[in-house]
């Protein structure tokens, strides 16, 4: 269980900053995907 607290504390330090950003990606994609449909 010791051995796996740092792969817990490595997961969140990459997960936060991607659950930040996903938000961000998903309104770019909408916004390409609405691009391509009006083109």
């Amino acid at each position: 269980m010791i051995s796996l607290s740092p792969l817990v504390v490595v997961g969140c330090l990459i997960l936060d900053p991607l659950l930040r950003v996903l938000p961000i990606i998903q309104q770019l994609l909408r916004g390409n995907n609405l691009g391509h449909k009006k083109g």
